[in-house]
């Protein structure tokens, strides 16, 4: 009397229950992704390609001793990392100096704050030609990078030590706002500093953190010694940035306490030739 509910399934049929479990064991497995990510086996830390990228790829060897995933997201500039962060897409970002994350604060009211300082990649003047600022002559060639905040700092560096003064009603100054220049020295504003590195023209190229282009004028100068260097208690100290509402999380402050480690100093110290200066206190327990 049951003969007529056992029938052979239609390809259809099957072909229905196989997507079923397909479905099915995808979403276990996002499941246990994002239960993953909530209890912090899995941190998705945004950045943006350079030196951040050297350090996280090493960090990542030091978390995973306790369990601890990074998954490292790039963006195109720090803005776009803190973008992601206060939208949730990426847990923290590391990318960024005190100064841009207040300032990303202060302009979309986004509940981000600093978990701490990391390191300072300091601005500085560095030359293949000369060994200190005295030697630079009248007319000289000099190289920032094309970027406003980098090159404010380039500026301002120089204005700190005389050889300019700008005009400080300007926020964002280009070669344009400078007021005073008694040596008539020629700047170059370049999108891609490497493209200089070489050129005989150019006295001085201003550089803020290890890049192609300070590793081979590296490669070229023998001395490697800044002409001028921003105080290391500079206002640009890098942070690692992450929500409000995490401030307390667990797994954010053992990410910190892996950053600010006496391995991740000695790290910093020993691979960018002092363009990267660990600014966190290494020497404390843990």
């Amino acid at each position: 009397m049951f003969s007529a509910f056992f029938f052979p399934m239609s390809w259809i049929k099957k072909a229905l229950i196989i997507l079923f479990f397909a479905l099915a064991a995808w979403f276990l497995f996002d499941q246990a992704r994002a239960e993953a990510q909530s209890e912090g086996q899995l941190l998705r830390v945004g950045h943006v390609l350079g030196p951040d990228r050297i350090i996280l790829e090493r960090l990542k060897e030091i978390t995973s001793r306790r369990g601890q995933e990074l998954e490292l997201v790039i963006f195109s500039s720090p803005e776009e990392s803190l973008k992601a962060l206060a939208e949730g897409q990426i847990h923290l970002s590391v990318s960024q100096h005190k100064p841009q994350l207040e300032a990303f604060v202060l302009e979309t009211k986004a509940k981000l704050i600093s978990l701490g300082n990391i390191y300072v990649a300091p601005m500085a003047f560095y030359s293949q030609t000369i060994k200190t600022l005295a030697e630079i002559g009248a007319g000289a060639r000099i190289a920032v990078q094309d970027e406003a905040d980098k090159r404010r700092r380039a500026y301002q560096l120089l204005s700190q030590n005389g050889l300019i003064k700008l005009n400080g009603e300007v926020e964002w100054p280009t070669k344009n706002d400078i007021v005073e220049n008694p040596l008539n020295l020629n700047f170059v504003e370049a999108t891609v500093l490497r493209t200089l590195v070489g050129d005989s023209s150019i006295t001085a190229i201003a550089f803020s953190g290890l890049s192609k282009d300070m590793a081979s004028l590296a490669e070229k100068t023998s001395h490697f010694k800044p002409l001028c260097q921003e105080d290391v208690a500079s206002s640009y100290v890098m942070v690692v940035a992450a929500r409000a509402s995490r401030r307390e999380n667990p797994w954010l402050l053992d990410f910190m306490r892996d950053y600010q480690s006496l391995e991740m100093a000695q790290f910093l110290l020993e691979n960018f030739n002092g363009t990267i200066i660990p600014v966190f206190d290494f020497n404390r327990p843990f």
